[in-house]
């Protein structure tokens, strides 16, 4: 009896570790396709500290202006935010978008601890390469590119830099699964609360949980979501909302697209406006 109990356990241990291998081809979506520039951008190339080289594009700032480092989504590259860019940059903001591992010209392949490290690199790089100082720096995460941006501010907690800014984000990738397999964000119906226990078990190296995360952030937070999300339910923004720092911003736009920066514009420049 306890040899079958051994090997149903080390079976269910192997397909969880197996599972957790093949996650990266269905969380990650990378986008190599690269179209030409409309804006006049700087084209850069930073290493990681394990040594990949990683694309971006930069725009330098106006006098006295901060820098936005943004994190972007799955399923797209640096070349489908141009529109971001021109807006902020015309406002005076510096750029910096950069591509994960696979994506765009970034070479190497992305996974869970890739990501992180990409991520790092790129705010080593404003620091030491375009001598901004942390205060000047503004961390926005759009869609997936949340989970990198809470994690940054999290790993350089030391930093303070100016604000994070966290766009149509997401609690964590189980429940993200959940609400796509059940059809809606129900964390609390017995169906998602099975498919959600069940991917937490497989996938222990990637749920990039922002929910548990989210209540250690420091920096002055806003968070902005949408009711005409078709990407990330609302409802799982405006939870990731409720659970932030007291004094944290939420913005829930009443129209937008996933894919849009414009429904947030006015209430993203008020807040970094009048952020320290």
């Amino acid at each position: 009896m306890k040899k079958l109990i051994y090997c149903l356990l080390f079976l269910c241990v192997l397909i969880c570790v197996l599972l957790n291998l093949f996650a990266n081809k269905i969380i990650f979506h990378p986008r190599a396709q690269y179209a030409p520039h409309r804006l006049a951008v700087e084209e850069i190339t930073f290493k990681t500290k394990s040594g990949a080289d990683i694309h971006g594009v930069y725009v330098a700032p106006a006098q006295y202006m901060d820098t936005i480092l943004l994190f972007h989504g799955n399923a797209v590259n640096i070349t489908y935010y141009e529109d971001f860019a021109e807006v902020y940059s015309k406002r005076g903001y510096g750029i910096l978008i950069f591509d994960y591992r696979g994506f765009g010209k970034s070479e190497g392949k992305i996974t869970a601890g890739n990501i992180y490290e990409d991520s790092i690199a790129a705010v080593e790089y404003l620091l030491k390469e375009k001598k901004t100082a942390p205060s000047n720096i503004i961390l926005w995460g759009h869609s997936f590119g949340n989970a990198p941006a809470i994690e940054t501010a999290l790993r350089l907690k030391d930093y303070s830099f100016k604000a994070l800014v966290l766009q149509s984000p997401f609690t964590n990738i189980p429940q993200m699964a959940g609400a796509l397999l059940g059809g809606a964000y129900k964390p609390d119906s017995t169906l998602q609360t099975i498919i959600i226990g069940a991917l937490y078990a497989v996938l222990f190296d990637k749920r990039y949980d922002n929910l548990a995360k989210i209540k250690k952030v420091k920096l002055p937070l806003f968070i902005a979501y949408t009711k005409q999300d078709m990407i990330i339910p609302w409802q799982m923004s405006e939870a990731l909302a409720n659970a932030a720092p007291e004094g944290s911003l939420k913005f829930l736009s009443p129209l937008g697209k996933h894919e849009n920066f414009d429904w947030l514009e006015k209430e993203a420049i008020d807040f970094l406006s009048k952020s320290p």
